[in-house]
């Protein structure tokens, strides 16, 4: 059986109830991960501290975790996570979200038998329990229409992806455009030839509600990513996927789930 190394990244303004509950929902798993990396993006408050330092000593085996002394954003931190994972197929995780209890084994069964490159599924939006869903986001299957769909918006659920670590660093990791990190990474993996597809079933439930833009960054991050994104347009060679009305499509996206949570 292949093995699987999931990666999550951590900062200071997580919520350490969250955290717990998204590390349970990989422990609850049909098909255990073989590690768990952890990336401590910058000092940590004392309560998230607690919460790791408890599964370091529980599963001393499974969990990894890497401490950065300053926050240098989640493009760096994934980076980074790619680079020190020691399985081949690596499952992205999002520190305040839900997995479904049968994620990794449908995603690592479709990854094998059709030899996906990099592999994602639905999400569905909760506030406070997952059974409570209010929203759910979409994205195509199969690799026409996500080729198609990328044109406009981000054709996977970040936090839902499974991709083969030696494929995401020959096109050269995660750069370093923070917010728009997984979208210009999916282009370039386009761009390689890659075969990306998405589950039609719900893979992570995503924890909504007022406190999720300020856990994540606030408007002002926003837009001094998507400032960002536009100097680099320059030096990255990112298709016509990443034109200037792409962008602008990116920063409608982002404002749109900002303005729900208002």
């Amino acid at each position: 059986m292949e093995k699987i190394s999931v990666l999550m990244s951590v900062y200071r303004k997580e919520n350490p109830e969250y955290l717990k509950k998204s590390i349970d929902s990989l422990l609850k798993q049909t098909l255990d991960p073989n590690e768990i990396v952890i990336i401590k993006d910058g000092p940590l408050t004392s309560e998230l501290n607690h919460v790791l330092n408890n599964y370091l000593k529980d599963y001393p085996t499974l969990f990894r975790v890497y401490e950065f002394k300053e926050n240098h954003g989640l493009a760096y931190a994934l980076a980074y996570g790619v680079q020190h994972a020691k399985y081949e197929y690596i499952a992205r995780m999002d520190s305040d979200d839900v997995a479904a209890t049968d994620r990794l084994e449908k995603q690592l069964k479709a990854m094998v038998k059709d030899n996906y490159d990099i592999y994602g599924g639905q999400i569905e939006e909760f506030e406070t329990e997952t059974k409570e869903i209010i929203a759910k986001r979409e994205v195509p299957t199969d690799l026409y229409h996500i080729k198609e769909f990328a044109h406009r918006r981000n054709p996977m659920n970040h936090m839902t992806v499974m991709f083969r670590r030696s494929k995401i660093l020959e096109i050269g990791n995660y750069h370093g455009i923070n917010g728009f990190e997984d979208y210009e990474l999916w282009v370039r993996a386009i761009q390689a030839g890659y075969k990306l597809g998405n589950s039609e079933d719900v893979f992570v439930y995503v924890r909504a509600g007022h406190d999720m833009m300020s856990r994540r960054g606030g408007l002002n991050y926003i837009k001094n990513n998507f400032g960002s994104l536009s100097n680099r347009i320059g030096e990255e060679l990112l298709g016509e996927a990443l034109t200037v009305v792409t962008q602008l499509m990116l920063l409608f996206d982002l404002r749109e789930k900002y303005n729900q949570c208002d």
